[in-house]
């Protein structure tokens, strides 16, 4: 709900203006990989070690302080006059849903993101058993492994906006899609840790690109007062993926081998980006800003 609740309010915090919301998201990708993936474990492993209350305690203070900030923003993001919703919970949802059913690119994007969900939960599934038989790592060198990732999700959200202005955000969410795929191919090819370490920094890098450019179009696309209704809808399917992808990724290794799951995402990833060109290209994405009275993007 916080995060829906955040990605919806940015807007109106920045405008709609696709390069702005760029770097605004950017920004937030990059402060949640460096709180939550880079120095939340380790701060919570030393809080845990001062006192086993120590953890809870300050996650307690983040969440008051969180709170705080939160109010301290000025401004109204309510629905504007003669704008407001159905009247039933129900009838809000369908029509988040209808919306994003009809929209090509977005409907399209969903779908994509969905299928990458499913396929790399399932390599997610089975990486502890991976990098203990197939890549010789201890607990140290998984979380090493780990940490790789997380390194490369922060480097994507320095390089986003930058990248999303020289290429455009079409070929960005196609091409970090494919690239992405080709690097989980190659990882699970792979028997030595730091070429599996490398590709998987760069999963890292390319999924947090993809993810601040496809958000920040989303945002731009969507109308103010449907726009959370729509990333709920967005994220039941993206998100609903998930636990399908942890069964599929131990039903394949376990009938087919450890590296079944990385081979099948590194396979599948990149043809269904490439299926998606139709929706996603430059021409539609350009069709899509106009709809929705924005100026037409690099």
């Amino acid at each position: 709900m916080v995060d829906t609740g955040a990605r919806s309010i940015l807007p109106a915090l920045v405008s709609r203006d696709g390069r702005r919301l760029e770097w605004a998201n950017s920004r937030l990708v990059g402060t949640q990989v460096v709180t939550q993936e880079l120095a939340g474990p380790p701060a919570g492993g030393f809080l845990f070690s001062v006192a086993a209350w120590a953890p809870f305690a300050a996650d307690g203070v983040s969440f008051a302080a969180g709170s705080a900030l939160v109010a301290s923003i000025r401004g109204h993001f309510g629905p504007a006059s003669g704008q407001a919703g159905p009247a039933s919970l129900r009838s809000e949802i369908a029509e988040g849903l209808r919306w994003l059913a009809a929209h090509r690119v977005l409907r399209a994007t969903a779908a994509m993101v969905a299928v990458v969900n499913l396929l790399a939960m399932a390599g997610s599934a089975v990486m502890v058993l991976f990098a203990q038989e197939r890549l010789g790592l201890d607990a140290v060198g998984f979380g090493l492994l780990l940490g790789g990732s997380a390194v490369g999700g922060v480097l994507g959200s320095l390089a986003a906006a930058r990248s999303a202005g020289v290429f455009g955000a079409a070929r960005i969410i196609v091409g970090t899609m494919v690239l992405s795929g080709l690097a989980f191919l190659v990882f699970g090819l792979s028997s030595d840790p730091w070429l599996a370490g490398v590709m998987f920094g760069l999963v890292g890098f390319l999924t947090v690109v993809f993810n601040v450019v496809m958000e920040s179009l989303r945002q731009a696309l969507t109308p103010d007062r449907l726009l959370g209704r729509v990333i709920s809808a967005f994220r039941l399917f993206s998100y609903g993926a998930v636990p399908f992808g942890s069964l599929l990724g131990g039903v394949l290794a376990r009938s087919f081998g450890l590296r079944i799951p990385f081979l099948v995402a590194g396979t599948v990833i990149p043809l269904v980006a490439l299926l998606c060109l139709p929706a996603i290209n430059t021409r539609t994405l350009a069709e899509a800003r106009a709809a929705a009275g924005l100026e037409p993007g690099p």
